[in-house]
């Protein structure tokens, strides 16, 4: 009995999550931090410590992005 609703607390958080992701919020502020991350490497003056500082912000604002899709997949085949 306790394992079933631990399993289904454990469902409702990853289903929380993954409605997070999705939300349009979400998506419209990591496009504008995608976007100005962009901006940010294009308008760079050949300052190598920009470039540093920057692509991590883009791998990360890249993935959280993705994550939709990735949580997607998780949902999809653990429900089968």
């Amino acid at each position: 009995m306790e394992a079933t609703a631990s399993l289904d607390l454990l469902w409702s958080v990853l289903y929380n999550i993954l409605n997070f992701f999705q939300g349009g919020y979400m998506r419209a502020i990591c496009t504008v931090a995608l976007g100005a991350c962009a901006a940010g490497l294009l308008l760079n003056r050949g300052e190598p410590g920009i470039v540093k500082k920057l692509l991590p912000w883009i791998f990360a604002v890249s993935i959280l992005l993705s994550l939709n899709g990735i949580i997607g997949l998780i949902f999809s085949v653990a429900r089968l």
